[in-house]
């Protein structure tokens, strides 16, 4: 089942900014890329797992911490973004997204709010359907 807009009944086709995902993920290598999506699925795989309501739902900048050092988010930074946060939060969100769009379940994808505030990433939420 693959990943879902919020109130669009189609999949997802296309990974959004396309080109600059490919520079990304050729910057950080197979080997890197590899290690970040096992743990993408690591992680969505244990929290699935605890079949809490609250563990199927996963904001994409909530995921990785605030030190990215000595994990495996750490190439995003400091090899795929030239040491620039903002660069890395959006690759981050683009490796986030791709990952989820590859996911076996069906994945809705979003932008909400928290507090009446705007989350700055997307959110994903688990599809009873």
């Amino acid at each position: 089942m693959p990943l879902h807009r919020l109130m669009e009944d189609r999949p997802v086709s296309k990974i959004p900014f396309e080109d600059q995902y490919q520079a990304w993920t050729a910057a950080l290598g197979a080997a890197n890329c590899t290690a970040i999506m096992a743990e993408f699925n690591r992680l969505i795989d244990e929290r699935l797992a605890s079949k809490a309501l609250d563990n199927q739902i996963h904001t994409a900048g909530w995921i990785p911490g605030n030190d990215w050092d000595g994990t495996v988010w750490a190439p995003i930074y400091y090899q795929a973004t030239g040491e620039d946060p903002v660069q890395a939060a959006l690759c981050f969100g683009l490796l986030c997204y791709v990952a989820f769009m590859r996911r076996p379940e069906k994945w809705i994808v979003g932008k909400f709010e928290l507090n009446g505030k705007a989350i700055g990433s997307n959110t994903y939420f688990l599809s009873a359907t």
